[in-house]
């Protein structure tokens, strides 16, 4: 029921033929490029677990896999295709694959991570989750040919999402994710912020390296305590008006291009602020943020190098050589 297979090369006894009369509900193979014929891994009908860790497959062929999996775990040079719904997987983890054909159905689904992978489907550009009510983490890093991901109006579950390094446009709303508490949209193409009208728990925002900037529908975050939004706009972003977030402790808004530091007056509980690479050429006003314990503020324009925080250990004004 249980096979492993670590470190095997397959060159005395060749590759194991999954497909003959094994029970097996686990299938685990690590380092071991040719112990086991890919394109017989969904003959294997009681398959629950299949975990593949540099293993390959000859020529074109993809690994087919089957809707009964629980756990699915990848991470290879080689072409997966995946049935449109995939009813009882709770785990999915995909990293280094040549092309992936994604399921669309994921009823039972809690965890979903997808990392240096190109989209099998190039054409469409785009990932559309239709079902996934129990999701809790999403991670979406380092991937090519999508474009855009949209998820379900029942994703009430979704406590973590990230979706970094990948080149996307467009996200879709994520309104329903009442429980989510931190999301990350790090260097991409989005033009507007996802939205989310109805997260009461979010803490951590981070919005970096995109063309967009914020929209006041960030004033719906009551909860925001951290908010990352350097190099905004190709580093023009210089307008705080529509952030109305007073209960921030931590706040990034390196490369950019502000000029007047006591903007940052409306959030008086920062902890947190760094603004290096703006166009500021005074921080005394910063002296009335009394909760302010560390401040960043590396090349800017500034008139007079003086903490104004009381002691010079708060505030850091050269990168360290």
């Amino acid at each position: 029921k249980d096979l492993e297979i670590t470190g095997n090369r397959g060159e005395v006894l060749g590759p194991l033929d999954v497909s003959g009369p094994f029970a097996l509900s686990r299938l685990a193979i690590k380092n071991s490029p040719k112990a086991v014929q890919l394109e017989r891994v969904s003959s294997i009908q009681k398959l629950r677990i299949l975990e593949l860790e540099n293993v390959r497959s000859e020529g074109l062929v993809a690994l087919s896999l089957t809707p009964g999996l629980t756990q699915l775990k990848v991470k290879a040079d080689i072409s997966v295709e995946l049935p449109d719904a995939m009813p009882s997987l709770q785990s999915l983890e995909l990293s280094g694959l040549r092309s992936i054909r994604l399921a669309s159905r994921y009823p039972r689904l809690v965890k979903f991570q997808m990392e240096d992978s190109v989209n099998a489907e190039s054409a469409k550009k785009q990932f559309v989750m239709s079902e996934a009510p129990l999701l809790e983490d999403f991670v979406f890093r380092k991937n090519t040919g999508i474009s855009s991901v949209s998820f379900p109006a029942d994703i009430q579950k979704l406590k973590s999402i990230e979706i970094v390094d990948s080149q996307m446009r467009a996200i879709g709303d994520l309104n329903g994710a009442m429980k989510l508490t931190k999301a990350n949209f790090a260097k991409n193409e989005l033009m507007q912020m996802p939205r989310f009208t109805n997260a009461p728990l979010l803490e951590t925002l981070i919005l970096s390296d995109n063309p967009m900037t914020p929209d006041p529908t960030i004033r719906a975050l009551i909860a925001l305590k951290t908010l990352r939004a350097e190099h905004l706009d190709n580093g023009r972003w210089d307008d705080l008006s529509m952030i109305d977030l007073p209960q921030l402790t931590e706040l990034r808004v390196a490369r950019n291009s502000f000029k007047q530091a006591k903007e940052f007056l409306r959030f008086p509980n920062l902890e947190v602020l760094v603004i290096s690479e703006n166009k500021i050429q005074d921080i005394s006003s910063l002296e009335k943020l009394s909760a302010l314990s560390y401040l960043e503020a590396v090349d800017n324009p500034l008139l007079e190098l003086r903490c104004p925080l009381g002691e010079e250990r708060y505030c850091r004004f050269e990168w360290t050589k």
